[in-house]
């Protein structure tokens, strides 16, 4: 689990406690500010199903849609990942989480928006994350996958290929005995969560639905994954932010949660993940330290329409 490591009331006292942290001067360190502390570190095209914001978000048709009425953004974007930053930077829902390597800028983002509300700002050891860069195949192989079985599989033979050796079997509920495998009403194979994704070598009888009892090795956590992303600064925010991404495993189709996951707060070790609480009563103190730095509104968003924002306010008298 992340620890609280101390409240912000100034920038200084904040970058004290961040480097008594990370207890490395050398330590890559990625930060990200909520104006409200309750906001879980979770991307927005997780946020769905019962109590969310959304009861069910079509991942697949989210790409596929914005991928169609952009061909011309196609000559810089190529992967997957790159369609995903260009989608985040206009708001389109994805399984990314914005990140910056400035801790002034995730002070701007914290303190700028409800100011009668506590806020937080994380520090990410990203270099912990990143030891899972080789697993960005795992988790965006899921993306584009709109079915059950399309799904099933896109994540094995995703596995396979990074295991490079033996097979993977698929042990959802279904093939469980737990359930029937369809619905007696309509034939349709069921909605239901993966329960195992196991490697095994050398392969079970090709016959049979499970591999040997006992046998091989648990992969099910590499779908749930979070992976930390260096992105390529495809446009001029992402460079003004000082931008970075963690990218998350975790998959709903048609609302019903397959591939479970967790906010990063929960899952990350102490070690890995901190927080610095932001007291209401601090925010307008820290939005005048951050704007006397040189981080404010203009400076991030270096659209023409945030820069002439700035040039009205600076020419104006209230």
């Amino acid at each position: 689990m992340g620890s609280t490591i101390g409240n912000l009331e100034t920038i200084s006292d904040a970058l004290r406690l961040v480097r008594e942290w990370a207890n490395d001067e050398q330590e890559e360190l990625w930060f990200r500010g909520h104006s409200d502390e309750t906001f879980k570190l979770i991307p927005s095209v997780l946020r769905q199903g019962p109590g969310e914001g959304a009861s069910s978000i079509d991942e697949a048709g989210l790409l596929r849609g914005f991928v169609r009425e952009f061909p011309e953004m196609r000559r810089d974007h190529h992967a997957e990942l790159e369609w995903l930053m260009l989608m985040q930077h206009y708001r389109v829902p994805t399984r990314l989480l914005d990140w910056t390597t400035n801790f002034l800028v995730a002070v701007y983002f914290c303190a700028s928006e409800q100011e009668a509300k506590d806020g937080i700002v994380y520090v990410l050891k990203a270099k912990e994350l990143l030891l899972y860069e080789r697993y960005e195949q795992i988790v965006t192989t899921q993306i584009n996958a709109s079915t059950w079985v399309d799904l099933a599989k896109r994540v094995v033979a995703a596995e396979e290929d990074l295991m490079g050796l033996g097979k993977c079997y698929l042990l959802p509920p279904i093939l469980s005995s737990r359930s029937p495998p369809y619905d007696v009403s309509t034939g349709h194979l069921r909605l239901a969560p993966f329960e195992s994704l196991r490697w095994v070598y050398p392969p079970p009888n090709p016959v049979g639905l499970l591999p040997p009892e006992g046998g091989g090795m648990e992969k099910i956590g590499d779908l749930s994954c979070v992976v930390a992303v260096r992105p390529p600064k495809l446009n001029s925010r992402l460079i003004a932010q000082h931008g970075a991404f963690t990218l998350h495993g975790g998959k709903f189709l048609d609302g019903t949660k397959v591939i479970d996951f967790r906010p990063l707060e929960q899952c990350a070790p102490s070690n890995v993940l901190a927080a610095i609480r932001v007291p209401a009563n601090s925010k307008k103190r820290l939005q005048q330290e951050v704007r006397a730095s040189g981080v404010y509104e203009a400076t991030l968003f270096p659209e023409m329409e945030y820069r002439g924002k700035e040039i009205r306010r600076q020419n104006t008298k209230p």
